[in-house]
């Protein structure tokens, strides 16, 4: 068990954290108020900024239960639909939607729809019991499976194995302005029960799907004119429920707040007269401890860092020293700033640090990483370096070496002078080519299948990456992949077949679904398959310009519409025949078996290196999956 670390505070830090918090009071309530006097915004311990509310006098009225333990807060007037409020911002309503077989359907729509809300176009509803002939003669609506493996963890849901349902999507007829799902449409389809729903959407800024389940997403704004304050964006359209003028403010960067005038618009450095008039009172009442505080914070600070790294320096060297044997070799700061010419040449930047380009005295040249967010746990750390040190595979990048010097932390690498995956396999040449090939993409998807079953079966100790995407698979000189980035990895020994994560690990559109939802079963080495399906369905997307150019494909969820055109794409494309069809079928096949809801339907990495080195007429189309 760890200990925990007490600070001891000098007296005046004492005295300034006790006051903060009522000076903090007291400038809520002065910067409080808006244009709705009779507006409770306060349910227990939430509070919401304007327009939303628990009461009649606000804009957009919210259900309020501050008796239980958790404060809930719901949708429309009636609790039982179950249609909680999970999130509110400034662009959308999240509304948790668990499972249920109960949950009847018009009141569910009388109350997604209002003056002031509605659902998405992206979400997908989950129904029970509609009209045969709608299902028949409309393309919206179809028949689609749940696992039978899920239905023992939909506690409460009324559900039972044999359940038979519908899933309504409404696709926008164009990419382009608001879409939202239609209330008459849905209403025309006579479902008895809504029972789940499924989010669907693409970030504009990043070629990837964000797939969220047993959520719905509304857009929100408020009837009129813009009334937005003078520092926010007014966002103005036709609100799809009545048909008249709507908006939506939102505060530009540098400012704060709701936007609007009737709530506290936005405050920031160029504030209003209110707003100045606020800081001079906080100011002065902090006049004198703002001179002492300082001092005393950064004081009690260097005592305390000191304490704690003359208490773990002794620990992590005896460590070091017990492991020396293991590691690859150990550089100063003072070295790894040699070898970066001081960090002159920026390659990259992640999540865990900046990339450096770098040479060693040999000539050798090097990638240097430097993390700007240490692990809580410094024998983690290290144990983590020492067992990817260990690796030895041509598709998993060399460890040359790690700097650890009191906050400084590196991983030196092998240099790739061709970059990562992303930069080649989803761009066109000048030319509106495709720099790699068919075949080319075709020999890295192999290598990295090939990597991914060495590090989960290969090597000393069992590695579950948890971050598969193009960007962490670089490219040498001969564009031969390898796995980097192990920032997100799991070590364990080599007997367990279920990895234990403390928190949803990996990027939007290639996380498996156990990893952020235990209704998917356990966390393991099949949560990597997921995210490879994922990156090979990318890379087989963006290779073709057709996908890329189809509104109706670009619009669906992109393993749908392969799924059930796969056929015409194989022998559609007139650059697609002979043995590219075959490339082409054999990493669609694959990828879809790699991304099956159930981490049991999922093939091994060692099964997917065999399936893409077999032949095509072995392979089967999996079974299709539920976010179709």
């Amino acid at each position: 068990m760890r200990g925990t670390a007490v600070l001891a505070l000098p007296p005046v830090m004492v005295v300034a954290l006790l006051l903060l918090p009522h000076v903090a009071l007291g400038a809520g309530a002065v910067g409080g108020g808006g244009g709705e006097g009779g507006c409770e915004r306060r349910c227990g311990r939430m509070k919401l900024p304007y327009p939303f509310g628990f009461s009649s006098g606000c804009t957009i009225q919210l259900g309020c239960d501050d008796d239980d333990t958790d404060d809930v807060a719901w949708l429309g007037h009636a609790r039982e639909l179950g249609l909680f409020v999970r999130n509110v911002t400034a662009r959308a309503i999240t509304v948790g939607l668990s499972p249920d077989c109960s949950r009847q359907f018009n009141s569910s729509v009388a109350a997604l729809f209002s003056g002031n809300h509605a659902p998405c176009a992206w979400n997908t509803l989950l129904v029970r019991s509609c009209s045969p002939a709608a299902q028949d003669q409309d393309a919206n609506i179809k028949s689609c499976k749940v696992p039978p493996e899920y239905y023992g963890r939909w506690s409460h849901s009324h559900c039972s194995a044999d359940e038979s349902f519908s899933c309504i999507v409404q696709r926008p007829s164009n990419t382009s302005g608001r879409h939202f799902l239609n209330r008459n449409e849905l209403l025309r389809f006579e479902c008895t029960e809504l029972v789940s729903s499924i989010i669907r959407y693409v970030d504009a800024s990043e070629p990837q799907l964000a797939v969220l389940l047993d959520e719905l997403e509304l857009d929100w704004w408020v009837q009129g004119q813009c009334r937005c304050s003078s520092h926010a964006n007014c966002t103005a359209f036709t609100a799809p429920t009545t048909g008249q003028q709507a908006f939506r403010c939102e505060c530009r960067e540098g400012f704060e707040g709701d936007g609007f005038i009737d709530g506290i618009g936005c405050l920031g450095l160029g504030g209003s007269k209110k707003a100045r008039k606020k800081i001079y009172i906080i100011a002065s009442t902090l006049s004198i401890l703002a001179i002492c505080l300082p001092s005393a914070c950064l004081l009690g600070y260097k005592v305390y860092r000191s304490r704690k790294r003359s208490k773990e320096t002794p620990r992590i060297e005896s460590f070091l020293q017990k492991n020396a044997g293991v590691y690859p070799k150990r550089y100063t700061y003072a070295q790894v700033k040699k070898m970066t010419g001081t960090f002159a040449e920026k390659l990259g930047q992640g999540g865990f640090g900046v990339v450096y380009r770098g040479g060693l005295s040999s000539g050798r040249q090097i990638a240097v990483k430097m993390l700007k967010n240490s692990k809580s746990d410094v024998e983690e750390f290290i144990n983590e370096v020492a067992s990817i040190s260990t690796t030895s595979h041509v598709n998993v990048v060399t460890l040359l070496g790690f700097c650890f010097e009191g906050s400084k932390r590196a991983l030196i690498y092998d240099y790739m002078p061709n970059g990562s995956l992303e930069r080649y396999a989803f761009k066109h040449s000048s030319k509106g080519e495709h720099i790699l090939s068919w075949e080319k993409l075709f020999d890295i998807a192999v290598g990295i299948a090939r990597g991914l079953e060495y590090l989960h079966r290969g090597c000393n100790t069992r590695i579950v990456h948890f971050d598969i995407k193009p960007h962490n698979i670089l490219l040498d000189q001969d564009f031969c992949p390898k796995i980097s980035d192990f920032g997100m990895a799991k070590l364990c020994q080599n007997k367990e077949s279920v990895v234990s994560i403390g928190g949803a690990r990996g990027t939007i559109g290639y996380i498996a679904p156990e990893v952020y939802s235990k209704q998917f079963g356990a966390v393991s080495s099949k949560s990597d398959v997921y995210s490879y399906g994922m990156m090979v369905l990318e890379m087989v997307g963006a290779r073709d310009k057709r996908i890329n150019a189809n509104s109706e494909c670009s619009s669906q969820y992109f393993p749908q519409w392969i799924y059930e055109n796969l056929d015409e794409y194989c022998f559609g494309a007139s650059e697609i025949n002979g043995e590219i069809k075959e490339i082409a079928r054999k990493m669609i096949v694959v990828g879809l078996w790699c991304i099956q809801l159930s981490a049991s339907n999922r093939p091994t990495m060692t099964r997917v290196v065999e399936m893409l080195e077999g032949s095509t007429g072995s392979l089967e189309l999996p079974p299709q999956v539920l976010l179709s």
